[in-house]
C-alpha cells in the first residue's frame, strides 16, 4: 500500500544533486518544491474562484438581462427576478465590487437624488422641498423599511455584463483541463529544475 503512495510523491519531488559552485540541499529543495506546488494550488483557487463568479454573480446578471431591467423604471426586484432564495447571489451584490459597477439599485439612487434637494431646501430655510423628483424620493425613503431593493443594468453596461460573467466562457470542464494543466506543468517544472540548475552551474564555471 505504501509503495503506490511514494510512487505518487515522487511526482511532486525534486532530484538531488551536486553542484560545484553553490548549494542545493534538501531543505533548499523542499523550500522550492513547497513555493511551486503552492503557486499551483493558488492558481487553482483563482480558477475556482472564477467559476463560482460565473455561476454565482453570474445568476444575478443573467436574470437581470433576462427580465430587460436597464433602467430605474424597469428595475425588478430579487423576487422578481426569481432569486429571493439565492442567498450567496444577494450576498455578491453587497460584497462583490465588480458586480456593484454594474448592476444599480434604484432606490439608493433615489436616495442620492434627494440628498442635494435637501440640502438646497436648508439653506433656503424652506420647509418643503422645490423639487419634485425629491418628494417622490422621501416617499420612498419613509418606506425603505418595507420596500425591497429593486435592481437593473444600465443598457450601456449590458453587453459588459454579459461577457464578464456569461458562464458558457468558464465550465466545469474548462476547469477541469486547467487544473490537469497547472498541475503538470507544476510537475514538468519540479522535474526540469535540476537540468536547469545544471546548466547554470556549468555557465558559472566557464
Amino acid at each position: 500500500m505504501s509503495q503506490p503512495i511514494l510512487s505518487l510523491a515522487s511526482f511532486f519531488s525534486i532530484e538531488a544533486r551536486e553542484y560545484l559552485n553553490f548549494t542545493f540541499d534538501a531543505a533548499a529543495r523542499e523550500t522550492v518544491r513547497n513555493v511551486i506546488l503552492g503557486l499551483c494550488v493558488v492558481m487553482i483557487f483563482v480558477s475556482l474562484y472564477a467559476l463560482y463568479q460565473k455561476y454565482v454573480a453570474g445568476a444575478i446578471v443573467r436574470a437581470i438581462i433576462k427580465a430587460e431591467a436597464h433602467s430605474k423604471e424597469t428595475a425588478k426586484t430579487a423576487e422578481e427576478l426569481g432569486l429571493e432564495k439565492n442567498y450567496l447571489a444577494l450576498l455578491e451584490l453587497k460584497t462583490n465590487l465588480s458586480l456593484k459597477k454594474l448592476v444599480r439599485m434604484a432606490n439608493e439612487e433615489c436616495e442620492a437624488e434627494a440628498a442635494p434637494a435637501e440640502e438646497a431646501a436648508i439653506e433656503a430655510e424652506s420647509e418643503t422641498p422645490t423639487e419634485p423628483n425629491a418628494e417622490n424620493c422621501e416617499a420612498k425613503e419613509e418606506s425603505e423599511d418595507t420596500e425591497l431593493a429593486r435592481f437593473y443594468i444600465p443598457e450601456e453596461l449590458k453587453y459588459r455584463a454579459d461577457n464578464m460573467f456569461n458562464k458558457n466562457s468558464n465550465n466545469i470542464v474548462a476547469l477541469l483541463i486547467s487544473s490537469g494543466l497547472i498541475i503538470a506543468f507544476g510537475i514538468l517544472l519540479l522535474k526540469l529544475l535540476p537540468w536547469i540548475l545544471t546548466v547554470i552551474d556549468n555557465m558559472i564555471a566557464k
